[in-house]
Formats: structure tokens, C-alpha cells, sequence
């Protein structure tokens, strides 16, 4: 399930990029979870709706299945976009972490 616009590219040496558009949020306002090979982006310190007439801009959230032979070696926000670069080999002790937006 995926309420956010993004790409997936194909980097230098093999690596996979993942590209998330997250206009105008900052890195506090972001979330990234990996957990069970599950990739989570979310909006989260959400501004009360309390002087919304309409609220049509969607909060932001995805999901993504990363597979197995795949490792997360870096998070980083510019310019309204989340950059999630990849790797080759998961290693288990990075299963079930928060990462760090940079």
C-alpha cells in the first residue's frame, strides 16, 4: 500500500535506488522502519487538522518488499526527496532497525 509518489533506479555498481517524493517535509516529519525485509516510509509529527476546511493532501506512507539478497547502506533527504540506496547481501543484524535520515 503506497500513498506517495516514487521511482526505483538502477545505480552505479549494481546498487538500486529507491526515490520518494516527500515535498516539503523535513527529517523530523519522516519516519523509515525496516523490519521482516518490509521497507516503511511515514509521515509522522502530523500538524493538527483542527483549521482544515478539506484536507486533500495525503500524508505520506509506502511500503516496499526488499529482497533478501539486498541491503539498505544509506538514507538521505534533498530537496523533497527521500533517497533510499541499496546493495547487494542483508546482513541479519540489520533486520528490525529504525534507520537515520541524513
Amino acid at each position: 500500500m503506497n500513498f506517495c509518489q516514487y521511482d526505483v533506479l538502477t545505480g552505479a555498481n549494481e546498487a538500486l535506488v529507491l526515490r520518494v517524493a516527500v515535498p516539503g517535509l523535513t527529517k523530523d516529519r519522516l519516519q523509515v522502519d525496516f523490519t521482516d525485509d518490509i521497507l516503511i516510509v511515514k509521515e509522522v509529527n502530523k500538524p493538527p487538522l483542527d483549521n482544515y476546511t478539506r484536507k486533500g493532501i495525503k500524508e505520506i506512507y509506502g511500503e516496499w518488499t526488499v529482497p533478501d539478497e539486498l541491503k539498505i547502506d544509506m538514507v538521505s533527504l534533498q530537496n523533497g526527496i527521500l533517497e533510499v540506496l541499496f546493495s547487494k547481501k542483508l546482513p541479519e543484524t540489520q533486520k528490525g532497525t529504525r534507520l537515520e535520515i541524513q
